[in-house]
């Protein structure tokens, strides 16, 4: 039932002590194909990701250091099988997002560790600001939590920059709003950390 999940914070003081003595540890996520009877309201372990769709909660436990998941509900439908399956056979975290950008969909891109708090930076578009090459300046607007930005000529030699961010900023004249992160996979922000690979992906 709702409420009955767990946090993060107690499976990792469950789970430690039975990894560190060898013992596999797995965690259930929801469905979203058919749910348990008789509330269809899904079994997590993690509360927090109750209502949210399979592959986040897949990957909290998985961030969390578990051996593994079982689906606590009748199966998942394709689109989750894709997600989770691209990351347990890659180690690449799928962020579904809105982009008329289609340059910038299903290539690998690696977040920098030096990102701060509010954002991250994308280490691969380096390769997007060369000399002579300045992005124009096209859609610049306020930058909500979830906008993915590209520097324009504004920024002279960081154009072509890009960032996810995680927090709300306002307009700038030198930045493209050129994304979004999809309003139902906007959790993944929170799960994030510097130096996992990601991939943009449109559903």
């Amino acid at each position: 039932r709702p409420e009955t999940g767990v946090s993060a914070n107690t499976v990792l003081k469950q789970t430690a002590p039975l990894q560190e003595r060898g013992v596999k540890v797995f965690g259930f996520i929801q469905g979203d194909k058919h749910l348990r009877l008789p509330l269809y309201e899904g079994l997590p372990t993690l509360e927090k990701y109750r209502y949210q769709p399979p592959y986040i909660a897949y990957l909290a436990l998985a961030k969390l250091g578990l051996d593994g998941a079982i689906v606590g509900d009748g199966g998942l439908l394709k689109l989750q099988h894709q997600l989770i399956g691209r990351y347990r056979e890659e180690k690449v975290i799928s962020v579904p997002i809105i982009t008329e950008k289609t340059e910038i969909l299903h290539q690998v891109f690696t977040l920098r560790h030096d990102s701060p708090d509010g954002l991250f930076r994308i280490v691969e578009s380096r390769e997007y600001a060369h000399p002579g090459e300045l992005r124009k300046k096209e859609e610049t607007k306020e930058r909500k939590r979830g906008s993915i930005t590209m520097d324009n000529e504004g920024y002279a030699r960081y154009s072509g920059e890009m960032m996810l961010l995680k927090e709300d900023y306002p307009e700038d004249p030198r930045v493209n709003v050129i994304g979004q992160v999809h309003q139902d996979y906007e959790a993944l922000l929170d799960l994030l950390e510097p130096g996992d690979r990601i991939m943009f992906v449109e559903i």
